[in-house]
């Protein structure tokens, strides 16, 4: 199973603590009750009035199927791959000397 059963709800708790916690932690604000307040808002509930997060929004996406083959199987192909992309983009010897 390549996810838990409550991935997404957990998704959206570990966005909003992690926010606040940066947030905190990037302003250092001394005051408690500014503290408290910017916790409350970043931390509550995604959708409800004053959130910081709005409802989650989910795009819907075609099926697929899973592979046998892994990412380290196809290291090989996609370098090259990857190479013949960034070469057709590179100028040619004429273009660099100005002919």
């Amino acid at each position: 199973m390549l996810y838990q059963k409550n991935y997404f709800s957990a998704l959206m708790t570990n966005l909003s603590v992690r926010s606040e916690r940066a947030a905190q932690g990037l302003l250092g604000l001394g005051n408690p009750h500014l503290r408290q307040f910017l916790h409350e808002k970043l931390t509550a509930t995604p959708g409800t009035p004053g959130a910081w997060l709005a409802d989650p929004v989910f795009e819907s996406t075609f099926g697929w199927k899973e592979s046998d083959e892994t990412m380290a199987s196809l290291q090989g192909e996609i370098v090259n791959i990857l190479l013949k992309i960034k070469n057709s983009f590179l100028p040619t010897k004429q273009i660099l000397i100005g002919l």
